[in-house]
C-alpha cells in the first residue's frame, strides 16, 4: 500500500466513525502557507478528486498556524470562505514535518453542532499522527520521483550526445580504414607494417563498436506486429550454426544442434532473431577452447520455445553474471570472456525482450549456458 492509499483508508474510517460530512487530509502548497491542496477526501462517503484551495477566510488557516482547532458551531457564518457550505462545525489537526513545520492538516467538517469530547480528540490526535507519516512519505515519494525524472532527463541528454558523437565518428573511421588498407598494400619496414596493422585492427574494432551502439539505440521500441512472422526456430538454429562454424573452423570448434522435431513455430522478427543467434554463437566461439563443441538445443517451455547455447569455456563469476547483458560491463582485470567491449549480448537482450521474450545466462559445471525464450505462435 502506498502513502496515498494509506491516507485514503484512514480518512474514510475517520469520516465513518465521526459521522462527518467532509473529511480530508491536505498538504501545504507554498511557504509561508497561503494555499493548500486536498490530497485525499471523502464527502458524504464519496471519494473526492484532489483539489486546491485558499486558506484566507477558511477555518483551515487556524490549523495551519500550528494548533489544533475546534469550532463547535457557526462555521458558515464566521468564515466567508465557507458561506453557503452548510457546515456547522470544524475540527482541524496540524500535520508537521521532522522540523515541526506544518506541512498539512487533517480536517473534519460536519453539518451538525459538535460537542467537546476527550475521546474524540484523542482519536483524532492518533489519526493525525498516522496521517503525518503518510504525508511525509508522500512528500518523500514526490521528491524521489522528481529526482529520478531529473536524472533520466540528463541520462537521455547524455545518451543523445553519445549517439550523435558515435554517428559522426563512423565517417572518419571509414576513411581511415580505407587509407590504412591502401597503405598496407605497400612494401614498408616491418615495424611500420606492424604499427599499421595494429592501428587498422583498433579502427575496425572502434567502427564495429560504433555500429553496434547505434543498433542498440534503435532497439528502444517494441516490435510492431507487422514485422513479426512465424519462425521455425530449430531450422533457424541449424542455419545459424552452419554460418558460425565457418568463422571458427580454423580452431576446429564444432557447433552441434540437437534435433527436437515437431516444435511449434514462434512469432518474432526473423532478421532480428538471426542476429541473436549470431551474437550468442559468436560469444560462445570466442570463449571456447580449441577443438571443442558448442551445444545448441530448442525445447518447449509452456507457451514459449527456449533456445539454449552452451560453451565449455571459462565460467562467469556469480556476482557478475546478473550484469552480463549490460553494456560495457567487464568482470575485472582477469576477465577473459570479453576480448572486446562490444555490445553483442546487450543487443541480444534488447532484441529478445522487444520480441516478447526473456534471456538469461547461467554457469554450468563447465562453461556458461545462454538461453532465451520466445512466444509460440497463437492461432486465432
Amino acid at each position: 500500500m502506498n502513502s496515498i492509499d494509506f491516507i485514503s483508508e484512514l480518512v474514510k474510517g475517520i469520516g465513518n466513525v465521526l459521522d462527518a460530512d467532509l473529511t480530508f487530509v491536505s498538504r501545504a502548497v507554498d511557504m509561508p502557507v497561503t494555499r493548500a491542496r486536498g490530497i485525499v477526501g471523502y464527502k458524504n462517503g464519496v471519494a473526492q478528486e484532489p483539489w486546491g484551495f485558499d486558506l484566507k477566510d477558511n477555518p483551515c488557516q487556524l490549523t495551519y498556524e500550528g494548533n489544533p482547532t475546534f469550532i463547535p458551531c457557526d462555521v458558515a457564518i464566521r468564515f466567508a470562505g465557507k458561506k453557503d457550505s452548510g457546515f456547522e462545525s470544524f475540527i482541524g489537526v496540524p500535520l508537521s514535518d521532522e522540523d515541526e513545520q506544518v506541512i498539512g492538516h487533517l480536517a473534519i467538517y460536519s453539518s451538525k453542532v459538535q460537542v467537546a469530547d476527550d475521546f474524540k480528540f484523542l482519536l483524532l490526535q492518533l489519526c493525525a499522527s498516522c496521517a503525518t507519516i503518510g504525508v511525509r512519505q508522500s512528500i518523500h515519494e514526490e521528491q524521489l520521483t522528481g529526482d529520478i525524472e531529473h536524472l533520466e532527463t540528463h541520462v537521455d541528454m547524455l545518451n543523445e550526445a553519445v549517439l550523435t558523437l558515435t554517428h559522426d565518428l563512423r565517417s572518419p573511421l571509414s576513411a581511415m580504414l580505407n587509407f590504412l588498407s591502401g597503405v598496407s598494400d605497400t612494401k614498408l619496414p616491418l615495424d611500420i607494417e606492424n604499427a599499421i596493422r595494429q592501428t587498422k585492427n583498433g579502427a575496425e574494432q572502434l567502427l564495429n563498436l560504433s555500429n553496434e551502439y547505434i543498433d542498440l539505440a534503435r532497439l528502444g521500441l517494441a516490435v510492431s506486429d507487422a514485422s513479426k512472422t512465424d519462425i521455425n526456430i530449430e531450422k533457424m538454429a541449424i542455419d545459424a550454426a552452419k554460418e558460425a562454424s565457418i568463422l571458427c573452423c580454423d580452431r576446429n570448434i564444432r557447433i552441434n544442434v540437437a534435433p527436437n522435431g515437431g516444435l511449434p513455430y514462434v512469432t518474432a522478427d526473423a532478421p532480428q532473431i538471426k542476429r541473436v543467434f549470431a551474437n550468442l554463437l559468436s560469444n560462445a566461439t570466442d570463449y571456447s577452447p580449441n577443438n571443442d563443441v558448442i551445444s545448441v538445443w530448442c525445447e518447449r517451455h509452456g507457451d514459449f520455445i527456449r533456445v539454449a547455447v552452451m560453451d565449455n569455456g571459462k565460467g562467469v563469476d556469480e556476482a557478475f553474471i546478473e550484469n552480463i547483458f549490460d553494456a560495457f560491463v567487464g568482470e575485472g582485470p582477469d576477465f577473459n570472456r570479453a576480448q572486446s567491449i562490444g555490445l553483442g549480448l546487450s543487443i541480444a537482450k534488447a532484441i529478445v525482450e522487444r520480441n516478447g521474450g526473456t534471456i538469461r545466462a547461467e554457469n554450468k559445471s563447465v562453461g556458461v549456458c545462454f538461453n532465451f525464450d520466445l512466444p509460440i505462435v497463437v492461432r486465432r
